[in-house]
């Protein structure tokens, strides 16, 4: 019996996870991200620490509402040609992204988590940057590279 209810419990939870895909994808200042949007659920975009402020693209098969509490967008899809969309996302920093977003009838649900390295947006914080994966304030590399200087 509890064997029955252990496996119901994880068919259950991996058919939950199935419906709800999360994407995490890393890029640059200026870089690009390609990213995949359902077209049966909501698809969620959020710039990890940070905000969206707009989207911008020529046309699109998908509503967008952008979140004020958060800063993330949602899509819908609104019918139409099941074909790639190409724009750009501008986020309140000041970064702006090229992305690539193929529309998918396979996903109930989306989220896209990007994180910008090298920027604010990384999560690094103001007055610092990233080399190397070390976390450096401004302030010190002003005075020259860090490293051996021997």
């Amino acid at each position: 019996m509890t064997r029955f209810v252990l496996a119901a419990i994880a068919v259950v939870f991996s058919s939950v996870c199935a419906l709800a895909e999360t994407t995490r994808v890393r890029t640059v200042p200026d870089g690009e991200v390609r990213f995949n949007a359902s077209i049966n659920g909501p698809t969620r975009i959020s710039v990890v620490g940070d905000r969206i402020s707009r989207i911008l693209q020529t046309d699109s098969a998908f509503e967008m509402v952008n979140d004020e509490g958060t800063g993330d967008v949602f899509l819908r899809f609104s019918g139409g040609e099941l074909a790639r969309e190409n724009g750009y996302i501008v986020t309140e920093s000041g970064v702006t992204i090229a992305f690539a977003m193929t529309p998918r009838p396979d996903l109930d649900m989306q989220t896209v988590l990007i994180t910008v390295q090298g920027s604010r947006a990384g999560g690094v914080g103001p007055g610092f940057f990233r080399l190397r994966g070390q976390r450096i304030p401004r302030a010190i590399y002003a005075f020259g590279p860090v490293g051996d200087r021997g």
